[in-house]
């Protein structure tokens, strides 16, 4: 038997009360005791004097998946340094299973080369277990997505699924949940999934809720007061005609429609209740989109292969360019460039404009045509008054939501420690024991007794040590091991 003793630690449990000064007993994967323990010998003794503990982070809305990071060698370890214990995969309608043939990850090839991946899988049981042998750092968890298994039995068709393809499509959700899959998920707003009609979406979400599972879903319009109206109004929709457990990926107020999302904020927190609403976002003023958001409408409408012709025609070029003017390339960050191009990964479009010696709309169809639409671009388009409303409201969860990169969670609580807007208590709760209430992960997001021991200590609320079920992983800011988390299934 394994014995960890955190000494003179202030604890935040995550349920909300005041903080008390305590010591933290753990035996082999779980807490064993909370209490004065200062006579008590362990085999690991961390002193805690000065820090915070919490409990690890939840991120409900992870792209450790998209990017491949928890097939990595390391198992997603980077995410250690952040806080993160746990991580839920497969949001917005993109997951890594499951799927009729085997190798076809198409649905997440926006976010990461999918062509480097060896699949040996068609279930979420088969996925799961390849990733048990494989070994992760943090605990890791999936949605299930509806571009991925709608793709799996159409192909890149853009049609209406006949009842006999509806038909396959409930039983893969069902097989899915029973293999231990959190939830279903949509992406609305990207091309797969953009003109699938809201009686498909009714239909799917109807099971998820008959198994009591989360529906997490990317709204199908952001940008335009009209198109964001009909999207809350479709979920709305959905969650009373079903009863389904509702979570809105990324909900952050995009600027010039401030009320318009101050108002759905307010919507949402009136109907948490009865429809079971939640949303999620981060303190950080900036959004993460596929490249090929940026494109023109007409074309971005198709599938990947036809958006790459797009754009390398002459005939369209004019067009597009005079599209991406609108586009401040100071409010333009790109991400995630893979291979030769990472070296451009964190440069503005300005900088970027300035590097090619070209304008900047002209930079960034250059950038497109050589990542082959394989990157991710960070855009400051968030209105940073009404975001504060955001994180405070009730019905808000934080989670990282694409922003890998970033130490969304421990920001977040550096701005509740400074504003009276939350207290800090109340703010550790949204990253911990919220999150684990609305997936339904069993015995995490709280300390407390015969709970896992997932444990962040911040010290000027930097993760300095991380424990994941009782094994000491991060030390100093530096990751001890990478194998000790464990790959979730609903109900465990």
């Amino acid at each position: 038997m394994i014995t960890t003793l955190i000494k003179n630690g202030l604890v935040y449990d995550g349920s909300g009360l005041e903080p008390v000064r305590k010591d933290i007993l753990i035996r082999n994967e779980r807490i064993a005791r909370l209490g004065d323990f200062s006579r008590k010998k362990a085999d690991v003794v961390i002193d805690a004097t000065g820090a915070l503990v919490l409990p690890g982070f939840i991120d409900i809305n992870s792209s450790v998946d998209h990017y491949l990071d928890i097939l990595s060698a390391d198992g997603g370890a980077e995410n250690l340094k952040k806080g993160i214990t746990t991580a839920i995969g497969g949001n917005c309608g993109s997951s890594l299973a499951p799927s009729s043939g085997v190798g076809s990850l198409k649905s997440v090839r926006k976010w990461g080369d999918v062509s480097k991946v060896n699949v040996g899988w068609h279930t979420v049981q088969e996925f799961l277990k390849i990733l048990e042998k494989r070994k992760i750092a943090l605990n890791f968890g999936t949605l299930v997505g509806h571009s991925t298994i709608r793709r799996s039995i159409i192909g890149e068709d853009f049609r209406d699924l006949t009842d006999r393809e509806m038909a396959t499509f409930k039983k893969m959700i069902v097989e899915s949940f029973k293999n231990g899959a959190f939830g279903f998920s949509t992406g609305l707003e990207f091309a797969h999934s953009k003109k699938v009609g809201q009686n498909e979406i009714l239909e799917l979400v109807r099971v998820v809720a008959a198994h009591k599972r989360i529906y997490a879903t990317h709204l199908r319009d952001l940008n335009n007061e009209t198109g964001f109206k009909n999207s809350i109004e479709e979920i709305f929709d959905l969650a009373k005609i079903t009863g389904a457990n509702v979570e809105i990926s990324h909900l952050l107020p995009l600027n010039g429609l401030g009320n318009e999302y101050l108002e759905a904020k307010s919507l949402i927190e009136r109907e948490t209740a009865d429809t079971h609403i939640n949303f999620d976002c981060y303190s950080i003023p900036r959004v993460a989109y596929p490249v090929y958001q940026l494109l023109p409408k007409p074309v971005k409408e198709g599938n990947l292969e036809t958006m790459l012709k797009q754009i390398n025609s002459e005939y369209l070029e004019a067009s597009i360019l005079k599209h991406f003017k609108n586009i401040n390339p100071d409010s333009l960050t790109l991400y995630n460039l893979q291979g030769s191009l990472k070296f451009l990964s964190g440069k503005t479009l300005k900088q970027l404009s300035e590097s090619f010696d070209m304008k900047s709309e002209q930079a960034l169809l250059k950038v497109m045509r050589l990542s082959h639409l394989r990157a991710v671009v960070l855009l400051g388009i968030v209105d940073e008054q009404s975001l504060e409303e955001f994180l405070a409201s009730p019905s808000s969860i934080i989670a990282s939501g694409g922003l890998n990169f970033s130490p969304v969670f421990t920001d977040f609580l550096k701005w509740a420690k400074d504003n009276s807007k939350i207290s800090l208590q109340a703010a550790v709760m949204k990253t911990t024991s919220i999150p684990a209430k609305k997936l339904g992960i069993k015995k995490r997001g709280l300390l407390k007794e015969d709970y896992y021991a997932d444990l962040v200590l911040l010290r000027d609320f930097k993760p300095t040590e991380v424990i994941v079920n009782g094994a000491l992983v991060l030390e100093n800011n530096a990751i001890k091991n990478h194998s000790k988390g464990r790959v979730l299934r609903y109900a465990d």
